[in-house]
């Protein structure tokens, strides 16, 4: 296994949380727009997130545990955002 730098380590943990960020935003809507209520679409919109980037993990044979603590966050945050700003 190849040796990262702190740099490249960072950016890639940027872009899992923006990447979950970004699916639970939109799974969320697509929720909405189907016609589940709030919470449910939160929830929802949750465990898509976290399938679709466990899937990813699985795939890679190669699953990092940072890499899915970072889409863990993201997840997070998204879900706060949602449920303070009422999207």
């Amino acid at each position: 296994m190849a040796q990262t730098t702190t740099e490249e380590n960072t950016t890639d943990k940027s872009l899992h949380m923006a990447a979950t960020f970004t699916i639970t935003v939109s799974s969320y809507a697509g929720f909405r727009y189907l016609g589940f209520n709030k919470t449910e679409s939160i929830f929802a919109a949750a465990f898509t997130s976290f399938f679709i980037s466990s899937l990813k993990e699985v795939l890679d044979k190669n699953v990092d545990q940072g890499d899915l603590k970072a889409d863990a966050q993201g997840t997070a945050a998204a879900m706060l955002g949602i449920a303070i700003f009422h999207f």
